[in-house]
């Protein structure tokens, strides 16, 4: 058995290897080869990743625990391909890409489990209460006449203008820009935060 490329190990798992604590083997599980992580020798008692079976995702190819998979019941390890990092930046960019389906399916969704939907309102109010702030502080400027929606910054439409925060914190200070640019700009941060 051949020990793995130090190079196309993530990060975090190379790290650990560079730190002397890890020794990486091949592990023949379910007639397929996949690493599996041992530790080279313990350290005032503590052993690290004793027994953790790692997998590689197949988008951003990262050599990563399991634990960092989601479940999939229809995959021969009951694990999806992708690592939880990738899957939520795939499922956000479809969501962009697919917005009128995704509108109807969180509409249906909410009116069909209310309380639920509810519940969930409140958690994201709870857990971002600058950039509800934010929000309410622009709806009222825009209702009370003291600030006026303008054209989109990027395309100048004035269809579907949203007032983009670059600054929760400076509520007022926003830029115009239409559904499509506005979303482009989110998901543009979301890439760069997840790569």
């Amino acid at each position: 058995m051949k020990p793995l490329d130090i190079a196309a190990m993530s990060l975090y798992s190379a790290s650990h290897l560079l730190d002397g604590m890890l020794s990486v083997r091949l592990h023949m599980r379910s007639g397929g080869h996949r690493p599996f992580v041992q530790p080279a020798r313990e350290s005032a008692g503590e052993a690290f990743f004793i027994g953790v079976e790692m997998k590689t995702c197949t988008k951003c190819f990262s050599i990563k625990p399991e634990g960092e998979f989601y479940a999939h019941a229809n995959t021969k390890d009951g694990l999806r391909g992708e690592c939880k990092e990738c899957t939520k930046y795939l499922a956000k960019a479809w969501q962009s890409s697919n917005q009128e389906k995704e509108k109807a399916r969180s509409a249906k969704w909410a009116a069909e489990h209310p309380e639920k939907a509810k519940a969930k309102v409140a958690r994201y109010r709870a857990r971002n209460p600058d950039v509800v702030r934010a929000h309410i502080a622009v709806r009222t400027e825009i209702r009370a006449g003291r600030m006026i929606r303008g054209a989109c910054e990027v395309c100048g439409s004035s269809e579907h203008v949203h007032a983009h925060h670059d600054d929760y914190s400076k509520p007022l200070s926003v830029r115009w820009l239409c559904q499509p640019h506005h979303v482009a700009i989110h998901a543009r941060t979301l890439g760069e935060v997840l790569l």
